[in-house]
Formats: C-alpha cells, structure tokens, sequence
C-alpha cells in the first residue's frame, strides 16, 4: 500500500490490554548491541541450568502451588525477586505486548513476537543469556524525551520488570493515531511552554466538537444532510445541539502535562465511518495525510475523505484555528514510524506457537 509507505499518520489498531515491559540487556547495557541485532529480549537468571523449552510451556498453564514446584524445577533456590522476574519473562510476557530495553542514552521499544525459548548461541563467555524472546524493534528514542508521565516508571532496578497499566499512555506516546476496541485515539502535541491561553484551548475544544458532530453525521442516520453540498456552521450546530440530548457526544480528552505535554483524545464510535471520519478529519484540520492499516479501514477512509474534506469550512467557521496552532504551537504527536512500521501482523506469529527465531 503506496498510502501507508507515503502518509505522515499511520493507523494500526493496539490492544490496550495488553502489558507494557521493560527487560535491561545486561550491566551497563552490556548486550544492547545483541539484543537489538538478533532481535530479541533475553535473561540471564537461568544460565546456571538447562532449561527444556517444554517446562516453559507448562509453566503457563501451570496453577496455584505448581508454578512454584515448576519454577523450582527450573532453577532451585532461586530468591523471591529473581523468581518474580522468571516467572514474568516466561509466564506473563505475551506475543503482542510492548516492550523496552535500554542503553545508556536511548530507549527502545518493540513488540513481542515469540514464546520464550531457549537459544544455543550465548551472548559471551561468561554471560549466556540462554532464555529468550523474540522482539521487532522500532526507532531509538532519546532518554530526555520519555514523557514526565512515564519517566519514573523506567528507574526500577530489576532485570525484568512490568510499567503496570500504562498500555494507553505508550501507545499514545509511540502511535499518536490508534483504534482500540471501537475506539479512536489521537494525540495532539502542545509545545508551548509557560502558561497557556484559555482562549486557544476553548476554541481548540469547539473545533474538535464540531469535528466530533461532522462525523457522526457521516456515520449515522443524518448522512443523508450532507448529499447537497457543504453543510453550514448552523446545521452543525443544530446537530450539536440534538446529539447532545441523544448522550451522542461521547468524546473524551485528557491533558498530561501541559505547556509542554499532549492532548490526549478517544472517541468512541458505534459506527466505523464515524471514527474513520474523526481520525481523517484531525488530520486534515492539521495538514497531515493519513493512512490506515487495515484495508477495511483504508477504504472507508478513500469514501469519507471528499465528504470529511466538503464539510471542513463548517467545522473551522469562525474560529481562527491558524491562530491558535500558533498560539499553542499546536500539532500530531509525532510517531515512532519504525515501530508503527514493524508493527508485527499475524503472518510474523508461527502457528504452532513454535518461537520463530529458536536456534535449536
């Protein structure tokens, strides 16, 4: 798809259940270089044992008292924070979940692609590194621009550990554009320090609004207003005013850390037009192009886009939003383009479940 090679906004679709990790390749970052070359995570915490690949297997089945026994089987006497991160890396990391490593200056996140395995290569002599996960990178981002929301999170001191619910917060900070479960997530970069003007946010907010009424008209029964021609700004204000008594306007916003931070918005459609709509028009509104990953979602997007594009003038009408972009140096969150790109699809997960990259 030439669109999704070409378009500055990539959409892909995110499970927001699922666990975002961070696993440290070593002291003082030693095996970055291997764990970013050979595309993977790795540990370290069983290279005193062999480890059979089938115990992992029945490590995540396992139940009550039996993951304990098993966890013994695996590598006896191990302590209680070790065990802990065992047991995360083989029994609680899922193919899908998000996950970090780190070096010195960046940071790197990828998607987990593979049940854990046991690798016959070691990384050095002395360092194995035997038990391992298979991981698609994306870009390396700068330690200086984790967000203040999520900075803490990355100081743990363990090997292996879990950033908790912070799913929707990475994959804002990593995606910007993103569908979950019916809903459409976009992100809006504020880069204005200092105080803020409340007159730029109001009119900031009436405009997404009006964007969030536009779309649901594309998507609901009130399409049929929009066959004529360019729907004025009273028409969308009188839809405005109806949707509201309807508990129709459901869109959320979340600011975090504002002057500089991000704005956060999720709308949640009961009609796929609707958020394809939304997510068009908040780009259009930016001069972006977008393009979406699913080819069902893409097509959508090739049928709304002359609509969404006819009815913007309303949207904008009396609202000076060149103003407030200069105001609020307003604009997309950027992308981890690598990691959108690499984002992997079915065809990357082995049917059996077998890890794909084992070197057995």
């Amino acid at each position: 798809m030439d669109d999704l090679q070409d378009s500055n906004i990539i959409v892909r679709s995110a499970n927001l259940k699922s666990k975002c990790w961070v696993v440290r390749p070593g002291a003082r970052y030693r095996f970055i270089n291997s764990f970013l070359e050979l595309g993977c995570v790795a540990m370290a915490h069983l290279d005193d044992s062999s480890p059979e690949e089938e115990i992992f297997k029945d490590l995540r089945s396992a139940q009550g008292e039996e993951v304990f026994t098993l966890c013994n089987k695996l590598e006896p006497g191990l302590t209680i924070n070790v065990r802990g991160q065992v047991l995360s890396f083989i029994r609680e990391m899922a193919v899908g979940d998000v996950v970090f490593t780190l070096s010195g200056a960046n940071i790197y996140p990828g998607i987990i692609t593979s049940d854990p395995y046991v690798a016959n290569e070691a990384f050095s002599g002395t360092e194995r590194f035997i038990v391992r996960r298979s991981v698609t990178w994306g870009d390396p981002i700068e330690r200086s621009k984790i967000p203040v929301t999520l900075a803490k999170s990355f100081h743990a001191y363990q090997a292996v550990f879990s950033l908790g619910d912070n799913s929707k917060e990475i994959h804002h900070w990593l995606s910007a554009f993103f569908v979950s479960e019916g809903t459409y997530y976009s992100s809006l970069r504020v880069n204005q320090a200092g105080d803020l003007s409340h007159h730029s946010l109001k009119n900031l907010s009436e405009v997404m609004d009006r964007l969030q009424v536009l779309s649901l008209m594309i998507g609901g029964e009130s399409a049929s207003y929009l066959k004529d021609g360019p729907v004025s700004l009273d028409t969308l204000l009188e839809f405005m005013g109806r949707f509201d008594q309807e508990s129709l306007l459901v869109l959320t916003s979340q600011q975090v850390v504002m002057s500089p931070g991000d704005l956060w918005y999720g709308f949640k459609a009961n009609s796929t037009r609707s958020g394809v709509a939304f997510l068009v028009g908040l780009a259009m509104l930016f001069n972006q192009t977008i393009a979406f990953a699913d080819e069902e979602l893409e097509s959508i997007k090739r049928d709304v886009t002359p609509i969404v594009m006819q009815n913007l003038p309303a949207v904008k009408d009396n609202v000076d939003l060149e103003g407030v972009k200069k105001s609020l140096w307003v604009k997309p969150a950027g992308q981890n383009r690598s990691f959108v790109d690499q984002e992997p699809s079915q065809e990357l997960f082995p049917e059996d479940g077998a890890p794909r990259y084992s070197t057995r």
